[in-house]
């Protein structure tokens, strides 16, 4: 291993796993790159067609989870309000007027 990938190391055969170097990785010599050791990948770094890394799935729009229905029942009136979502106009005073945990409190499981 030439001393300018890995100046630090005295000895070629202190190369280990930690520097990606492992049994498998010995003969390509393309393991992980690290801070120490620059320019011992740049082969899959500057080749745009190399398939080191899969691609990320492609979620198709529209497909999110639903939300679940939430369904508040405020005790001082009975009143009972259901939503999906937190941008609930009743829901919105009931957080102003009572406090935000005392309205989270008065959810129905």
């Amino acid at each position: 291993m030439p001393e300018q990938f890995m100046p630090h190391l005295k000895n070629p055969q202190d190369v280990g796993p930690a520097h990606g170097r492992s049994e498998q990785g010995a003969e390509s010599g393309h393991g992980s790159a690290h801070a120490c050791c620059p320019g011992r990948c740049q082969q899959n770094l500057l080749d745009p067609q190399s398939s080191a890394r899969g691609k990320a799935p492609v979620q198709a729009p529209g497909t999110r989870k639903p939300r679940e229905l939430k369904t508040y029942k405020n005790p001082h009136t009975g009143e009972v309000v259901e939503t999906k979502g937190g941008n609930h106009k009743t829901l919105k005073e009931w957080k102003t007027k009572h406090g935000s945990d005392m309205v989270e409190s008065w959810l129905k499981k």
